[in-house]
């Protein structure tokens, strides 16, 4: 197959979510940067995460092979996905390109079930195994190991304490301020953490503490994000 048309199939078939309101030939959601499309040309609209040079790439030739116009909306990936949940009562987008499985799983209701006839053709590993989603990219992982982290961690932990007590020292009047009317409980929080033992914990350790009270944050916490 042609790197032409590879990249067309990547952007037609890969980690696409339909969005409820497919196909669509009206105005796209603010954030497009393609040129107007023609009256009565189909037009699909993309919300996407990835670079702009993939974008170009993938998108371009898309356009080519298929005769369909491409509106882009782009924006980072938590960006993308606060929108498409915004808008799920209203859908103005068709594709959702962004994200992996993980991230995605929480916002499956905004999204339309949908397995490309061409599933059954993709590699083990990059099939829709979720009805919603298939896998685009297979990224490598690289740990960077710092061999002086524990020590790194002490010099981060004496630098809060520093900050803390600085400002509680330098500027009792403001937090008395803030404590009275803003944020109350908010000096005897800040003591605390300055005469405290911080904690050592995993990466992994961490995240499974902030997904329980994923319900308190705007983009959800996973693995990897």
């Amino acid at each position: 197959m042609k790197i032409k048309k590879l990249m067309a199939l990547m952007l037609a078939l890969a980690l696409m979510f339909a969005l409820a309101a497919c196909g669509q030939t009206s105005t796209p959601a603010e954030g497009g940067g393609a040129a107007a499309p023609a009256e009565g040309e189909q037009t699909l609209i993309v919300y996407t995460a990835r670079s702009e040079s993939l974008n170009n790439a993938v998108i371009e030739n898309f356009e080519a092979d298929t005769g369909i116009h491409v509106e882009v909306v782009t924006g980072g990936t938590g960006e993308v996905l606060k929108r498409v949940q915004s808008e799920a009562a209203n859908p103005q987008g068709d594709i959702c390109w962004a994200a992996d499985e993980a991230m995605l799983k929480d916002y499956t209701d905004c999204f339309e079930e949908y397995v490309s006839p061409e599933d059954a053709y993709m590699m083990e590993g990059y099939k829709n195994t979720t009805g919603y989603s298939s896998p685009a990219f297979c990224d490598p992982t690289v740990f960077i190991v710092n061999t002086d982290l524990a020590g790194d961690m002490d010099v981060a932990e004496a630098m809060i304490k520093y900050i803390i007590r600085s400002v509680l020292e330098k500027c009792p009047q403001e937090i008395e301020f803030f404590n009275s009317f803003v944020d109350k409980g908010l000096k005897e929080r800040l003591e605390h953490v300055a005469n405290s033992d911080f904690g050592r914990i995993s990466y992994t350790e961490a995240v499974e503490i902030l997904k329980k009270n994923n319900d308190r944050f705007d983009f959800k916490v996973s693995w990897g994000t």
